[in-house]
């Protein structure tokens, strides 16, 4: 099975500091892999390893998401490639590019399904992931909680307010898992190394 985990690139919330006036100072702010998107990037790795397939990640944004210390942090985590779509344009993106600039690098991708955060770190919208569903016109569902693969197909366990709701969903598909989903992996420096 074909597994994209998709994630994006934040300013580290521990160093924004607060600025006079509404906006935060991101100034020195080191930036760092969204905190819910690491949770999408660990069950890309456990469902290609469970299906004997392959890990993929994908991120779209400024050139940040280039920086070497970001990617090896990124592919030290189980997945064996990592694309990213570059353009400055998108560092203030909103959900609407962010999900066509995925779109569009999917288009020139195999997969099966597509992971997402249930939203991001910085602005937590929760909406690229659906957003991205529908532009690539696949089965979409959010608040994924427990992936398994069955024949060809996706069971797919979603806690909702009060109840735990089962789906098998069909392949290809776009889910945005929670961040009970699993516990992400901490890269050990043989990992990181073997990343760079």
């Amino acid at each position: 099975m074909n597994v994209v985990a998709c994630y994006k690139v934040v300013p580290d919330a521990q160093d924004i500091q607060a600025a006079p006036g509404a906006a935060p100072d991101l100034s020195r702010a080191e930036r760092v892999i969204g905190e819910y998107d690491l949770m999408a990037l660990e069950e890309a790795a456990k469902l290609a390893e469970a299906t004997e397939g392959r890990a993929v990640l994908l991120s779209a944004g400024s050139s940040a998401v280039n920086d070497t210390k970001l990617v090896k942090a990124a592919l030290s985590r189980g997945a064996e490639e990592l694309f990213c779509v570059v353009d400055d344009a998108l560092e203030s993106a909103d959900a609407w590019q962010t999900a066509t600039a995925l779109a569009a690098a999917l288009g020139r991708m195999e997969y099966d399904v597509v992971l997402c955060g249930e939203g991001s770190s910085d602005q937590y919208a929760q909406q690229v992931g659906s957003l991205l569903g529908s532009m690539l016109g696949v089965p979409t569902l959010n608040g994924v909680s427990a992936v398994t693969a069955i024949d060809g197909k996706l069971r797919v366990e979603r806690t909702l307010e009060d109840v735990v709701e089962t789906v098998d969903v069909p392949l290809p598909a776009v889910l945005c898992v929670t961040s009970d989903i699993n516990l992400p992996r901490v890269p050990q420096l043989k990992d990181i190394l073997a990343a760079g």
